[in-house]
């Protein structure tokens, strides 16, 4: 799906190091990773989602609140800033990204809302260029038992509550709320270069 974004700009990977070491901030390799090959510039599938993950954008975090307490609190990263719901930190130690954010008193507890980046990834990208290689969708509602739909061959994917898969050629997301589960039927041509 990277493909499709081509805006992406990436950041020297040294200035990324730097900066967390200059300020003694433990960090992830995957998350250094991600900030030098992503944070170059607001590129539009994070950008559609109001999701700032531009390298400029958590150093400014960073330093405007290197004041205060610790932002975010040990054994977290900030990977982004969302308009409407603020940070997302980054699990030091398991690399599951939240949005709720951890404080010293009040410490984050529950599912996480991406099970790591990969997946943050492919969500912000997914819903950004999907309509480049859907070929069909269909709509069932007041699913219940997904095993008749999947293989066990399938890959899991979740975020917030919604529970995505891909198997066979698709892609189906379900929303566990509402038991609806849309079937993405994926192109012929897409298929083939995603087991190349």
């Amino acid at each position: 799906m990277l493909e499709y974004a081509d805006d992406i700009v990436p950041v020297e990977r040294n200035r990324v190091v730097n900066f967390f070491k200059e300020r003694n901030i433990p960090c992830r390799k995957d998350y250094i990773d991600f900030l030098a090959r992503f944070g170059g510039n607001y590129s539009y599938f994070l950008k559609k989602y109001n999701f700032d993950c531009t390298f400029q954008e958590i150093k400014e975090i960073y330093l405007e609140n290197a004041v205060y307490d610790p932002v975010p609190p040990d054994g977290y990263c900030i990977i982004g800033n969302q308009l409407i719901v603020d940070w997302f930190v980054i699990e030091n130690s398991t690399g599951r990204i939240f949005n709720d954010y951890p404080t010293k008193d009040d410490p984050i507890i529950g599912k996480a809302d991406f099970e790591n980046i990969d997946i943050f990834l492919w969500w912000f990208l997914y819903g950004t260029y999907s309509d480049n290689f859907i070929a069909n969708f269909s709509l069932h509602e007041n699913i219940v038992n997904l095993d008749k739909y999947l293989t066990s061959n399938r890959i899991e994917l979740i975020f917030y509550g919604t529970k995505y898969f891909i198997d066979e050629g698709k892609v189906y997301i379900y929303y566990e709320n509402s038991h609806k589960l849309y079937i993405h039927i994926l192109t012929d041509d897409f298929v083939k270069r995603l087991y190349e």
